[in-house]
């Protein structure tokens, strides 16, 4: 059966980045790496199912659900990266807008 690494965050590559461009966009790229590692343990689990290796599907969705938390803790600092360049009226405007989008 074939192993499909883990993947690795790459905070390194992101601190080679100039400026603050690095600190911005390292939440970005973090959660990026980690939709990605949710969708190799989903095609991971799939297989571990399909072969009936429950154990393994069981520590799979364990991991899947953890990785979960993670993309959302990640998404969310990015949303905050991304508006902290914005400046203050900008992002008045885009705060009633999510409400408003909301309250549709």
């Amino acid at each position: 059966r074939a192993v499909i690494p883990a993947l690795s965050t790459s905070a390194a590559n992101a601190a080679e980045a100039p400026g603050d461009l690095a600190t911005e966009s390292e939440p970005v790229m973090q959660w990026s790496e980690l939709l990605v590692e949710s969708a190799r343990i989903r095609v991971r689990k799939r297989k571990a199912v399909q072969e009936e290796e429950f154990t393994e599907a069981a520590q799979l969705k364990k991991q899947e659900v953890s990785v979960g938390e993670q993309i959302e803790a990640l998404q969310q600092q990015a949303k905050e990266a991304a508006s902290a360049g914005l400046p203050e009226e900008e992002r008045r405007q885009l705060e009633e807008a999510k409400r408003k989008a909301v309250e549709e």
